[in-house]
């Protein structure tokens, strides 16, 4: 499972706002990072008219609807570590392979039938949980 714009969801859900209508992107300082760019929600490229590459700070608009906001490693690593634990609800620790800060595969090939009729709806309940 692929948590799409999770560090920039992680912003604005720590910070009380709507991760699907808050346009907040979270941008790194450091030289070697500064292309990357993660936004809180697919919208924002549209609202600003954001080409896919956009790459460095001087590519955003200077927008006070925009918020702009450095990487916080730690908070994206205990949300991580949060969504894992769910995973673990489904099936057994041993079966959750975090793959990234971002991204988690819970294999459920023992454990689907637990929590629906299909292995999609076993994918489903997960989803229920974590959204």
């Amino acid at each position: 499972m692929d948590n799409k714009s999770f560090y920039a969801r992680c912003e604005t859900v720590q910070r009380g706002l709507n991760p699907l209508k808050v346009p907040l992107v979270v941008m790194s300082e450091a030289e070697k990072y500064k292309w990357r760019l993660n936004f809180s929600y697919v919208e924002t490229k549209k609202l600003f008219h954001l080409q896919a590459n956009v790459s460095r700070q001087r590519d955003l608009p200077q927008d006070p609807r925009l918020i702009v906001v450095p990487p916080r490693m730690n908070l994206y690593i205990e949300h991580n570590l949060q969504i894992n634990q769910i995973f673990a609800k489904f099936t057994s620790e041993a079966e959750v392979w975090p793959y990234s800060i971002d991204e988690g595969i819970p294999d459920m090939t023992h454990s689907w039938q637990l929590f629906g009729s299909s292995p999609r709806a076993g994918l489903f309940k997960i989803l229920s949980v974590i959204n």
